[in-house]
């Protein structure tokens, strides 16, 4: 189970990830029991259409918006959680749900520019980013998860304590000090 908790907008949207969703069927159809990508927030009416397109309906599950103190089951029964940046040349924002998504300690998939704050972190934690518009890597991710779980359980499990309030203040004071 792979999970999505956001808002899609404009150019950050689960195109890539559909079109990915679509080339994993078409050759590996013996694994496509195996692949559950749940969104949770909101559906932007191109990929609804490109999932009832593709005919995928039965992967790509349409969970809606959940209050967040309700969250906690979908972050527990998740496999991994799948962060999404929109494509520009450089990624200048910070994905909310990425803190979350360290937290509870399971492989994530970004997808999200090379240069970029997402792309930064989840290399840093020995995570994964593919570029936006790579399907055939997003595809190859998927294949992996399936046939090769093992190997994606090489991140930093700890990668959330960086952004506990002591190693904030520690990492604050640092840069105070240098500056004086």
């Amino acid at each position: 189970i792979i999970s999505y908790i956001g808002t899609c907008a404009g150019d950050r949207n689960l195109q890539s990830v559909i079109k990915a969703v679509h080339i994993f069927t078409n050759y590996e159809p013996e694994l496509r029991n195996k692949l559950e990508i749940r969104i949770l927030g909101n559906l932007l009416p191109i990929d609804q259409h490109l999932i009832e397109n593709y005919k995928i309906k039965d992967i790509i599950k349409f969970v809606g918006r959940i209050p967040s103190d309700q969250l906690d089951k979908y972050y527990l029964e998740s496999d991994i959680f799948l962060v999404i940046d929109s494509p520009n040349i450089e990624n200048i924002f910070f994905p909310s749900k990425l803190l979350d998504y360290f937290l509870y300690s399971k492989p994530i998939l970004g997808i999200s520019p090379k240069i970029g704050i997402t792309n930064e972190l989840l290399t840093k934690s020995n995570n994964t980013c593919i570029e936006n518009h790579d399907v055939i890597s997003i595809y190859k991710y998927f294949k992996q998860a399936i046939i090769d779980w093992q190997s994606l359980q090489n991140f930093d499990k700890d990668f959330y304590k960086n952004f506990s309030p002591e190693c904030i203040a520690k990492q604050f004071n640092s840069i105070i000090n240098n500056l004086l």
